[in-house]
């Protein structure tokens, strides 16, 4: 009798290919900090299992419907994120404010979409002796530039060793 072939068992659910499903969605899609959390894996082992666990095909489906079930109830779609993200990242402040030489004045809320009033972080207004005072914090675009580098995929996950250095433009100077 000749050797038998090996059975593909990558469609087969393995043993702790649900809670690693779950792990995985909780840990960013991070395949190694997922493997981390199960029984029995050791820090040395959990990116060879985190791996093996994220090719077999009934995880992924499994990946696949815990995505599906999260979005459903948050309405939070990879879409969505990044949608905001650049919202922020490239916000003209312009979009809030006006201003002159003679001083800053806010648009009135009334006048600005959802999407612009997200903009602003923080407003403060303080009065003094010499008169009023008025502080606007914007969110800040330069997290928000990395947040979304990180979301479509710009930087590796954290322990890979590979990097991606992000120039960003402006005005035709680099800024990084």
């Amino acid at each position: 009798m000749g050797k038998t072939a090996k059975k593909n068992n990558t469609a087969k659910m393995p043993k702790h290919g649900k809670a690693f499903a779950l792990a995985y969605i909780n840990n960013s899609r991070n395949a190694t900090a997922a493997a981390r959390t199960l029984p029995g894996i050791s820090d040395q082992s959990a990116s060879e299992t985190g791996s093996k666990l994220l090719s077999n095909l009934e995880v992924q489906a499994e990946i696949a419907r815990l995505e599906r079930k999260l979005e459903e109830k948050t309405l939070i779609t990879k879409q969505r994120l990044i949608d905001e993200w650049a919202r922020i990242a490239f916000a003209d402040p312009g979009d809030v404010m006006s201003w002159n030489e003679s001083g800053i004045e806010m648009i009135p809320k009334e006048k600005l979409a959802a999407d612009k009033r997200r903009l602003i972080k923080s407003l403060s207004h303080h009065t003094t002796a010499t008169g009023e005072s008025f502080k606007v914090e914007l969110v800040d675009r330069d997290s928000a530039k990395k947040e979304l580098a990180k979301l479509l995929g710009y930087y590796p996950e954290e322990g890979t060793g590979d990097a991606v250095k992000l120039v960003f433009m402006f005005g035709g100077k680099s800024n990084g």
